[in-house]
């Protein structure tokens, strides 16, 4: 574009007969006249030069994409004098954080949903269902995770509600929301080096598709409980596999008991705790941790339940079980 441009420049400035077709025009005043088209000849072609630039770069996609901004947009205390001594670093990544917060309990109330349209309840069931789901509700209003549930604050008694496959169910769908808008908030340009960082390519499964996967190896294992339990000659591998995420849980909530630091009757039911998750573990994961007696019969599965918590014990476990996977084929 700008050698066309040159060329048609300096073929006018050559034509001999350019001063006898314009008498009334000084030679200076062509000359003004030839600079300036040149100089709007020169703006124009680099324009363009920089739309084609930017239409074929990475970070033009990326701007296009809205889980994938180069850039994040939010609003925060230094809007229009962001300096190295003005940063709103954290109110922006709060704001693109925002979505997360609440969306276990959305997921939550559809999962109940779906059960009271595909599952048969007792009255019981319905009735603590139908509680649970307004609390969950009412909590993704407030873009809280902590329900309130029959008046009780920061209740967790839904876990007891639920089956593990509803668990496995809402955790995968969190997760998949999580993980875009970390990979969105955490990935963007904050250093203005011209480039994002995807950070996760992998959101993780839908819930159906974790709820096929925790599925198959529950069938396996107890396939294989049973053909031990018969005089079979069947591997255990598979069942370990299916215990694999007990144990993973059990060993995190130690680690968190120590570092808490509790005692007496706290750290009496948090031994319990993980004593009856070991024990699930043990059993191939046949059996919900469940502690008889209790107020809240399932109260081991409350030891972890911050998204950081399920997002490291998720990790560990696709890890663990991938390389376990491996070991038994």
């Amino acid at each position: 574009m700008k050698a066309k441009h040159t060329k048609f420049i300096f073929l006018i400035s050559l034509m001999p007969g350019f001063m006898i077709f314009c008498p009334a025009i000084s030679q200076a005043g062509i000359f003004d006249a030839l600079t300036s088209a040149a100089n709007n000849l020169k703006q124009a072609a680099q324009q363009t030069d920089q739309k084609s630039a930017s239409s074929g770069s990475s970070s033009s996609t990326a701007d296009a994409d809205s889980d994938h901004p180069l850039n994040l947009q939010y609003h925060g205390s230094c809007d229009g004098h962001r300096t190295a001594t003005c940063m709103d670093y954290n109110e922006g990544m709060d704001q693109c954080m925002a979505p997360i917060y609440g969306y276990r309990m959305k997921m939550l109330g559809d999962r109940i949903e779906w059960k009271f349209k595909n599952e048969k309840l007792t009255d019981q069931e319905h009735n603590n269902l139908q509680e649970d789901l307004a609390a969950a509700r009412e909590a993704e209003k407030n873009h809280s995770d902590d329900p309130t549930i029959a008046g009780q604050p920061k209740s967790q008694r839904y876990l007891s509600d639920i089956s593990q496959e509803d668990q496995v169910w809402v955790n995968a769908e969190f997760m998949r929301l999580r993980n875009r808008i970390y990979n969105k908030c955490e990935g963007a340009d904050h250093m203005g080096v011209g480039h994002r960082t995807e950070l996760i390519t992998d959101f993780g499964p839908t819930g159906d598709q974790a709820l096929e996967q925790y599925r198959k190896q529950h069938r396996r294992a107890r396939e294989d409980f049973f053909n031990r339990a018969h005089g079979g000659s069947g591997s255990n591998c598979m069942q370990q596999i299916a215990g694999l995420r007990y144990q993973i849980m059990a060993d995190m909530m130690e680690k968190k008991m120590n570092s808490l630091n509790v005692s007496g009757k706290d750290r009496d039911e948090w031994i319990t705790d993980i004593a009856v998750v070991r024990a699930s573990a043990a059993s191939g994961g046949t059996q919900l941790p469940k502690v008889d007696g209790a107020q809240n019969p399932y109260r081991p599965l409350t030891r972890l339940t911050s998204p950081d918590e399920q997002m490291a014990l998720n990790n560990e476990y696709a890890a663990q079980s991938k390389a376990m996977m491996q070991s038994c084929k």
